[in-house]
Formats: C-alpha cells, structure tokens, sequence
C-alpha cells in the first residue's frame, strides 16, 4: 500500500478520535469572537442614541431661545409703540443714540400708567447675558441668555436718523443663545406711535379740458377745414 494513503488513513482516524471525546458547546475562540461583535453593536447603538439625544437637547434648546427671545422683544415692542419720542443719551455722542441700549419717553394716556408720561429704558446687561427693562429706578429682566440687544435708529424715510429727535422708527434685533445650540437671530421694526409719516396727500382733482368750440357757437359734428368759413345753421 501506499504510504501517503496509510498516512491519510491515520490522520482520518485520529481526527475522529479527537472529535468522539469532544464536549459539546463553544470554543474559547467562537465565545471570544461573539462577544467582539455584541460589543460593537452595542457600541454603534449608544453612539446613535448619544447622537439622537443630542440632537433632542439642542432642538429644545433652540425652541427654548426662541420662546423667551420672542417674548422679550414682544414685550419691547409693545413699549415702543406707545413712544413719541427717543431721549438722547448723553453716553452715546454725538447723536445721543446707543446701539446697546435705548431711552423712550411715553406720553400720558398709555395703558401701562395710565394718565402719568415716563421715560423707559431697554438695554443689553452684557455680565448677565439679559435684556433690561428701566423704569423710575426699576429693573425687570425681560429675556436670558442673550449675547446681543441692538438698537439701529431710523427715521420717517428709512434712512438712518442723524439725531434722537429725527427718530420715527427702530430696529431692533436679539441674538439668543443657548448651550449645544447655534445662536438665534429675532429681530423686527416698530413705529413711533406719534412719529408715523403724515398720510401722502391725496392728487388734486383733474381740471376738465378746455372745448375748442367758442361760446356761442352751434355744435356740429362736421369737421371743417383751417381757415374755411363755417357751415350756417338753421335758426
């Protein structure tokens, strides 16, 4: 007989052997390997539920900014609209207008003093990261966690106002931030309650045209040459 084939007859044997007396269950090898791959799953899945959460927190976040940015400047605006005038600022020269701050006064009949006017002040407290309502010696915090409040002065024609009493309209603007979020822009224009443009006057009305007939003369629709005498009419 062959001596490889006597070889291949022995290994086939011992293998059988080998196997005959083998428990039944998972090597080392195959539980090492299960584990490794149940770990990345698992990996992969608290990556994408770290993301996900992320993502949440930073949506409430925005939606929470923009709640409280929103409200603010509404309750600035409604302020405003009551005005007649911006007070100069003797802190912002030349023009007595700051860009971080406003004063207004409101005239009696408001619905906030009733018949008493007062001078109110908006302005961005850069330490607390919050817009300020000032009012006789008061302060009421209107909105947190705001990087920015400005302020951009117009007046009737949309043009940057040269002073405090050229002021009709304002600009204003807030930048909202929140942590994990970008920053949130609001802003809106408001006028002046008694320094809106006067009404555009209305066009005078159209002068009737002149008749090129003469008083006096008949009317005839006949077209008559220049220079030719006219047709007699019947009395």
């Amino acid at each position: 007989m062959d001596r490889s084939v006597v070889v291949r007859h022995r290994y086939q044997r011992a293998v059988r052997a080998s196997l005959a007396g083998r428990p039944a269950g998972l090597t080392v090898l195959e539980v090492v390997l299960a584990a490794g791959l149940a770990a990345l799953a698992a990996a992969a899945w608290a990556g994408f539920l770290v993301a996900m959460l992320r993502a949440s927190a930073a949506l409430e976040h925005r939606l929470d900014a923009q709640y409280h940015a929103r409200r603010a400047l509404d309750r600035v605006v409604e302020e405003v609209r009551w005005a007649e005038a911006v007070v100069p600022d003797a802190g912002c020269p030349p023009a007595g207008l700051c860009t971080d701050r406003m004063t207004l006064r409101v005239p009696a009949g408001n619905p906030y003093r009733g018949l008493e006017p007062y001078d109110v002040r908006f302005q961005h407290n850069a330490r607390q990261q919050q817009v300020e309502r000032r009012v006789a010696g008061g302060t009421n915090n209107l909105a947190g966690a705001i990087e920015r409040f400005t302020v951009a002065y117009l007046d009737a024609d949309g043009h940057p106002a040269a002073d405090a009493a050229a002021v009709a309209r304002v600009r204003i603007a807030l930048v909202a931030a929140r942590p994990a979020a970008p920053p949130l822009v609001v802003e809106t224009d408001v006028l002046l309650r008694n320094r809106r443009p006067p009404p555009s006057p209305s066009p005078p009305p159209a002068r009737p045209r002149p008749s090129p007939r003469a008083p006096g003369d008949p009317l005839d629709d006949r077209w008559t040459p220049p220079g030719a005498p006219r047709p007699l009419q019947p009395r």
